[in-house]
């Protein structure tokens, strides 16, 4: 058999050795500290009036636009969606 093919299975007989070794011995508790407790306070439900609705002017916008372009030109006779389709 050759040197570094014994070499070779001594270092792997070791590494197991290190690994089943390093696994013995006290288990740690991962467990994180308690914090003290939080006091809260309890209210009852009560039925309230909403708030005013605001009145305000702007623009609307839709979220996306696609921009078309065609390789011929022409009329578009007959679109086959509705507005909102995917």
């Amino acid at each position: 058999m050759p040197f570094y093919l014994r070499l070779l299975i001594a270092s792997a007989g070791a590494c197991v050795v290190l690994l089943l070794w390093s696994g013995c011995g006290e288990a740690i508790a991962d467990t994180p500290p308690v914090s003290p407790a939080i006091p809260v306070e309890i209210a009852a439900v009560e039925q309230a009036e909403g708030a005013l609705p605001i009145r305000t002017s702007g623009r609307l916008a839709p979220k996306s636009e696609r921009v078309l372009s065609f390789k011929v030109g022409g009329l578009v006779a007959r679109i086959n969606a509705d507005e909102g389709d995917l």
